[in-house]
């Protein structure tokens, strides 16, 4: 038998048992010679080597949902364990859910969990939890769940219009509400501007800047915000003197 630093084996013969330090996947088949001078007798014997439980990717320690979702799914990938011998509980604020329940709110799948109707069952704040057991060995991880916030409405503007004058810059300003930054969108005279030339400057605070204002600038302006298909937007006449 080989030894080194890392693994060894060791024999007891008073108890008749072999150890074995550091198993390997080649580690699989053995064979037990007995003799006492007179007789002998060999049994064989095969170890069936496994990976321990593990994680084949880690859950999030945090999430952010949105709110108008209708449904979103946790994952709880792992390998290793004994075949068809992993038991998975999933908890949600620290109280079990059942896999077997019938209800539309969710369903367990193996590793997975999809929970519906996000924005009914208040599910901010709380906590997801995945635990996995098999043949003594352990796993465990908690998701904390929050909800972002949505822009439903651009702040109204206090005023309806605004002057500039000829040659000087000119800003547009369009406060978004929330915490997820929505797609904006410029219009003059209902028509898009496209902010990547060198007459409008667009920022990403939800401001418009008009590069040296002319008469020709006079009109409508639009600011539209767009996210998760629910869209809001403002207007403003600007008078130019």
């Amino acid at each position: 038998m080989s030894f080194n630093k890392d693994r060894f084996f060791s024999l007891d013969f008073f108890n008749s048992t072999l150890t074995i330090k550091n198993l390997q996947y080649y580690d699989d088949r053995f064979f037990c010679h007995a003799t006492n001078g007179h007789s002998f007798d060999i049994a064989y014997f095969k170890i069936n080597v496994r990976d321990p439980l593990h994680w084949i990717q880690y859950p999030k320690s945090e999430i952010s949902i949105s709110p108008m979702a209708k449904f979103f799914t946790f994952y709880c990938q792992f390998a290793g364990g004994i075949l068809d011998k992993s038991n998975i509980s999933w908890f949600r604020n620290e109280f079990r859910l059942d896999k077997y329940r019938n209800n539309s709110y969710y369903i367990i799948q193996n590793q997975q969990l999809t929970l519906f109707n996000v924005s009914k069952i208040a599910l901010n704040g709380s906590s997801i939890c995945c635990q996995i057991t098999n043949d003594g060995e352990y796993l465990s991880a908690t998701t904390y769940v929050k909800l972002h916030s949505i822009p439903t409405e651009v702040i109204p503007r206090q005023s309806k219009s605004v002057i500039f004058f000829i040659g000087e810059n000119g800003f547009f300003d369009c406060p978004i509400k929330g915490s997820l930054p929505p797609v904006i969108q410029y219009l003059v005279k209902k028509s898009p501007i496209r902010t990547d030339n060198s007459h409008y400057k667009a920022f990403t605070n939800g401001t418009l800047m008009i590069i040296n204002v002319s008469k020709f600038d006079a009109g409508s302006y639009t600011c539209k915000s767009t996210l998760h298909n629910v869209t809001n937007k403002t207007t403003v006449l600007v008078e130019v003197y």
